[in-house]
């Protein structure tokens, strides 16, 4: 069962974990939007962000040292 997200924190008062998946443009809107809701300010959500690479960026991150290297795009 889908847990009710009208609740601000979890089980015993532990804030809520909110999951965002790729640190690429998207990914990094989505934070920057989250960290500024009163949730997030008030402790009740903490954010947690995963990324495939080492770097955030997504498809735009290019290494310095590759300067012909195609952007990688699905």
């Amino acid at each position: 069962m889908a847990e009710n997200v009208s609740e601000p924190f979890g089980p015993k008062g532990v804030p809520k974990r909110v999951c965002i998946i790729g640190a690429g443009a998207n990914g990094l809107a989505t934070l920057k939007i989250l960290t500024e809701t009163d949730q997030v300010q008030s402790g009740q959500w903490t954010l947690v962000a995963f990324e495939e690479r080492n770097r955030v960026g997504g498809v735009w991150y290019r290494p310095s040292h590759h300067h012909v290297l195609p952007l990688l795009t699905p």
